[in-house]
Formats: C-alpha cells, structure tokens, sequence
C-alpha cells in the first residue's frame, strides 16, 4: 500500500513529521486575550510540557511565526498542533487520555483548554474514554 510506503520513508527521513496530527484549542476567558501574559504562560507552558511526552514529536504552537495563522482575529482563541510519533490506530486509549490529562491540568480561570480535536477524538470515542474540563 501506498499510504505504508509514504509512513514508512518519512519515519526513516522525517520522524518528527511521521506520526498523526492532533490538535489543542485554546481560549482566552474572561474578557482576556492569548497574548495577555498570564494566558501565553500558561499556554507556552502547556506546550513546553507536552513537548517532554514520549509520544508527542513535534508542536506547532499558536505563538511562534509557523503557527500564525492559527489564532483568530480578535486573539481569544487559537489552536496548536502536535504531531505524534506514530499513526493513533497504534495507540490505546490510556495514551491519548495521559495526553488530555497533561493539557486538563493546565486549564485556568482565565485559560479554557478544549483538549484535543483529530484522531485521538475517535479513538477516545470508539472506546468510550470521557473528560471533562473544569467547571463544566
């Protein structure tokens, strides 16, 4: 198949790039804006945590220039995405929730984390695997 030759040369040349995409949203609450200081901290220190799990390769942030374009105008929502070391079908449903609990626990009063949004969603849906943020 195609699509097993295609994972397999870019595992052997680009392994940051290999794996499926996820993605976080993020909002601004509260009257706040992602670039109010206390939200980019927060936000950055998400993606600094996420960045140190094994499964996560490679992260997009909102923040720096290639991710630009994933803010909306008025600055309160954003998305950032995270490239897996390998395909979700060879994942479990524990590990896409470690990841959704690493991003839960950064949720704050004035930071609504919508934790992920792509492949991991179905296979959480498959196997009935729930969250839910704080206060919701």
């Amino acid at each position: 198949m195609r699509s097993n030759l295609a994972l397999r040369l870019l595992t052997a040349n680009a392994p940051t790039h290999a794996g499926d995409a996820e993605q976080i949203v993020i909002a601004a609450r509260h009257g706040a804006t992602l670039t109010d200081a206390a939200v980019r901290s927060r936000a950055e220190a998400l993606f600094a945590k996420l960045t140190t799990m094994p499964d996560v390769t490679r992260i997009v942030s909102p923040y720096a220039s290639a991710g630009a374009a994933q803010v909306n105008r008025d600055r309160t929502v954003a998305f950032a995405t995270l490239t897996l070391a390998k395909a979700t079908v060879d994942y479990k449903p524990a590990d896409g929730q470690r990841l959704i609990d690493v991003a839960r626990s950064f949720a704050a009063i004035y930071v609504l984390i919508v934790v992920f949004r792509g492949p991991f969603e179905e296979l959480r849906a498959k196997h009935a695997v729930t969250h839910a943020l704080p206060g919701h």
